[in-house]
């Protein structure tokens, strides 16, 4: 900004310093007389316009610089305006579709769930497509035996939903053709049978 200001200020001294070596020459030219007077007067509006000038075009270039800045700003605001607004929608449509995978694996057979997670990718043209559901479901009616089983416990491990050993078949087929999905991106596993 220094530097822009000491540019300005040398600029504006030689402009100043020409004009008047050219002032100077014009009026040694000029005779003495009644057209001295008038050259003298606009001379001197020349030399007004002159200084006032370069204050006036630097205010301009200024409203322009700040009408950039704010363009810019708002611009950039925007994109983080968007960003938002995907991860809002994104994540509106997953508890959406988290709900509705629930409701249709309790209306349309004996297991409730656990919980549901859903993994998306954004395609080429920027919609949501599914990646992966997982679901854990457990049997609404459990035997009534006193039996308590204990399964393996893992440590370490997050979200390996792919390693619990059983799955049911017709609840994943279930879901699948209700989202229209492939059978290979829906994972379901039992955490307890009832048995």
């Amino acid at each position: 900004m220094i530097n822009i200001i000491r540019e300005f200020i040398s600029d504006w001294i030689k402009s100043l310093v020409i004009l008047m070596i050219i002032i100077s020459i014009v009026d040694m030219a000029m005779p003495n007389g009644n057209m001295k007077r008038y050259v003298n007067f606009i001379v001197g509006l020349i030399i007004v316009f002159s200084i006032i000038n370069p204050f006036v075009n630097w205010t301009n270039s200024n409203l322009i610089l700040e009408k950039e800045v704010n363009s810019f700003r708002d611009k950039t605001y925007n994109e983080s305006l968007f960003v938002v607004q995907d991860k809002q929608i994104e994540s509106i449509y997953l508890s959406s579709l988290e709900s509705e995978v629930e409701n249709i694996i309790e209306t349309n057979t004996d297991y409730s769930t656990e919980f549901v997670d859903i993994t998306t990718i954004i395609d080429d043209e920027g919609n949501f497509q599914i990646d992966e559901i997982y679901v854990d479901i457990k049997n609404k009616n459990p035997s009534s035996s006193t039996d308590i089983k204990i399964d393996k416990i893992r440590v370490g491990q997050g979200k390996d939903y792919k390693s619990n050993l059983s799955e049911e078949p017709e609840v994943k087929e279930l879901v699948a053709n209700h989202l229209q999905l492939d059978k290979n991106k829906v994972c379901i596993s039992i955490g307890d049978k009832g048995d």
